[in-house]
């Protein structure tokens, strides 16, 4: 019985075969089908009526079940879609069981002709089966928690069925998944409905952890967007020329000085490094007198003379530095507030380039191998400063590249127009330069 069942269905595919894509054969199949019922009309006129009728009678049938079909998915889809906006528990319980019984009522026609001719064992397939079960199952927790669920999660898992229904035939347990999850969900909600108060607080208590490890993962996001974004750096030494570009797309430099330890930041780590003349050159931001990057100054410099720095780190280093120099600033203290009654200023500023008003003295408390930060004099106003200290154990160093040693009779020459100085001290000691 197989076997014929097999060779009729090949038999079946080939005629259907030729059918589609041999336009002689349908031709040809049309001729004999048109001659036969000439025949058959002619010498068989009764025959003939009553074929007729029956081929007007299947297509009836055969239409009112296509409507049939047609109408009770519209009233599926319909009453779903009310009662999941509606919200009602008992109406989204109703129109769940309308709905897969009219699924139900639907197929079994179908179900029933595919039983006959041996295609399928079952008049409703597992796979049907699956398919509503899973259904139920969505309906069932639209009922009890209707302010959850949406129509399109209804449409998303309604997809999902149908990638089970076409797996089921396959993996077996898909049918199995359903009645332990109803089981783990009844459980839920009866606990929920008469132990309302430990429910509570076992929720919470788990959104407690969600919303810690929430916060952890985006604290962690946060310092990697930080390190992601920005790119800061400073030099491998002091810099004494920087680059602009010109329309022509040239550079144009000037000169400079900008200490090695000064903080800038790449302007955008993204762009490739420029090549001029065979050099590599990257635009680079300047910091304003206020320590802020926004607005402050772009000019292009040598890549290879930046030394790139991680911003967390450059944090920590500043906080380790600020931590060490606290003990000195305790003692300082009140020393500078001694000195600010003397009208002698305790100058803490860290940026270089700054220049000293007149009528004050500027006060250092240096370590032995610390630097004073740059610092520059108005037009004419070198001649009327003069730099001391106790012991006098310092160097004097220019922008101009001199620098004298200290010492109370050691003659400095007068410098002109925008000159900057630094001190550097050889010994533990506080340094002052008083600006007449």
């Amino acid at each position: 019985m197989q076997t014929l069942l097999v060779v009729l269905l090949i038999f079946l595919a080939a005629l259907l075969i030729l059918i589609v894509f041999c336009k002689k054969f349908r031709d040809y199949l049309g001729e004999k089908i048109v001659a036969v019922g000439k025949l058959v009309k002619t010498h068989f006129p009764a025959v003939y009526d009553g074929i007729k009728k029956f081929f007007r009678f299947l297509a009836r049938i055969i239409g009112a079940y296509a409507l049939f079909i047609l109408i009770s998915s519209l009233i599926a889809i319909l009453l779903i879609t009310f009662a999941l906006i509606s919200k009602s528990s008992t109406f989204i319980a109703i129109a769940f069981i309308f709905s897969l019984l009219l699924l139900l009522l639907a197929w079994l026609p179908t179900g029933a002709v595919l039983k006959v001719f041996g295609i399928n064992k079952e008049v409703i397939p597992q796979s049907l089966k699956t398919l509503v079960s899973w259904v139920a199952l969505f309906g069932f927790l639209a009922m009890l928690y209707p302010n959850l669920l949406s129509f399109k999660l209804f449409l998303a898992l309604n997809l999902l069925g149908l990638i089970v229904f076409g797996m089921a035939a396959r993996f077996r347990f898909l049918d199995k998944v359903v009645v332990p999850l109803i089981v783990c969900i009844c459980f839920i909600y009866a606990w929920q409905y008469f132990l309302p108060d430990s429910y509570r607080s076992t929720t919470r208590y788990l959104s407690s952890w969600t919303k810690k490890i929430s916060s952890f993962t985006d604290r962690g996001s946060l310092g990697n967007e930080v390190q992601a974004v920005a790119t800061y750096g400073s030099f491998l030494k002091d810099i004494t020329v920087l680059y602009q570009l010109t329309d022509d797309g040239g550079l144009h430099d000037f000169d400079t000085l900008i200490s090695k330890e000064t903080v800038i930041k790449v302007v955008d780590h993204k762009e490739e490094v420029m090549v001029y003349e065979g050099q590599g050159f990257v635009l680079i931001q300047l910091a304003k007198e206020n320590g802020s990057f926004v607005g402050g100054d772009k000019y292009w410099i040598e890549a290879e003379f930046v030394r790139l720095i991680n911003p967390k780190k450059l944090v920590y280093e500043k906080a380790s530095n600020l931590n060490s120099s606290s003990s000195q600033s305790k003692n300082s203290n009140q020393k500078s507030r001694e000195l600010e009654d003397k009208n002698i200023v305790y100058d803490r500023n860290k940026i270089d380039f700054l220049l000293y008003g007149t009528g004050k003295t500027y006060a250092y408390e240096l370590q032995a191998g610390e630097f004073t930060p740059w610092r520059g004099f108005k037009d004419n106003y070198f001649s009327n400063a003069g730099i001391s200290s106790e012991t006098y154990d310092y160097t004097i160093y220019f922008s101009d590249g001199t620098s004298y040693k200290g010492g109370p009779d050691t003659p400095i020459p007068v410098k002109k127009g925008n000159v900057f100085v630094r001190v550097k001290a050889n010994s533990a000691q506080t340094v002052y330069i008083s600006v007449l």
